[in-house]
């Protein structure tokens, strides 16, 4: 058994970082992130057995990139937010998959580009990003649906494709994956 895990219970550990964010933001004087996009999606935590909500605006994400290294503190720099919402279910259908094509549609207006649009079953991938124009990727939705679980996150900042590799990298994503363009 692995002696963190045993001091330091899940739920435990989310909650002090949940307050630890809290309690940075009043003193900042600023609330937490408001995400138009995901808005309405509280509905999905009606049933889940459990239910993960992160809300990490550029202030945070400054001190998270304070605990890595410089390349983490210069892409943590370039992103204005990251929103996580995530949900788990006891057994399939105990929240309704139409609710997430509601979500889903909201990708198709506003300048998004559907980079993987996948539906299998009763499942369902989608990623999309909105380009600044400039090469910069301006904000990164991935939205993913299982019959037991749901994950939605969306990034929004500057980044290259370089950054986001980088990003993924940091969280076991190959770096071979993705070509990436030469300089």
């Amino acid at each position: 058994m692995n002696v963190m895990k045993a001091r330091f219970p899940r739920r435990f550990t989310l909650a002090v970082a949940l307050l630890f964010s809290a309690s940075i933001a009043f003193a900042s004087g600023r609330s937490q992130v408001k995400d138009e996009l995901f808005s309405g999606a509280e509905k999905f935590a009606a049933n889940a057995k459990e239910s993960t909500e992160v809300n990490l605006d550029s202030r945070l994400l400054a001190l998270a990139g304070n605990a890595g290294g410089a390349d983490k503190q210069e892409l943590m720099k370039k992103l204005d937010f990251v929103i996580v919402r995530s949900y788990e279910y006891a057994k399939a259908g105990d929240y309704n998959f139409a609710d997430v094509e509601e979500f889903t549609a909201r990708l198709n207006t506003g300048g998004w580009m559907h980079i993987v649009k996948e539906r299998s079953g009763k499942e369902s991938t989608d990623v999309c990003v909105k380009s600044d124009g400039d090469g910069t990727v301006s904000e990164l939705v991935v939205i993913a649906a299982e019959p037991k679980e749901l994950t939605m996150i969306h990034l929004k900042g500057h980044l290259n494709l370089n950054d986001l590799m980088k990003a993924g990298a940091s969280y076991g994503v190959p770096q071979g994956a993705i070509p990436l363009p030469k300089k």
